[in-house]
């Protein structure tokens, strides 16, 4: 639990130290951040029931299209108001999604 609110204060960290300014580097940053974490999580199932992989041949560009829209575009957004505001603005704000979702589920 110690470790749950370093994400943006790490992530701006990483912005600092690779000298991020614009939105491609932000792109290449989350692209190597999510693929080597993809591959580990990719080979740890293999490893551990690889007739999963049997069942997904079938599927996986329906797999590939919704990772594109709940993965590549939230995230990149995501990042990108990080770049713009402090790191403690952000974390507070990602959290109120959680609220703010409640609060208006009741129109959908």
């Amino acid at each position: 639990m110690a470790l749950w609110g370093l994400l943006y204060p790490l992530v701006k960290f990483g912005y600092g130290a690779c000298g991020i300014v614009t939105i491609p580097d932000i792109l290449v940053f989350i692209g190597v951040r999510f693929t080597v974490s993809g591959i580990a999580i990719t080979a740890f199932s293999l490893i551990r029931n690889p007739e999963n992989f049997k069942k997904l041949s079938g599927r996986i560009w329906g797999v590939f299209f919704a990772g594109f829209f709940t993965i590549v575009l939230h995230y990149t957004l995501n990042y990108w108001g990080i770049m713009l505001s402090d790191s403690s603005k952000s974390a507070i704000l990602k959290q109120a999604g959680s609220i703010i979702y409640v609060c208006f589920s009741f129109m959908f």
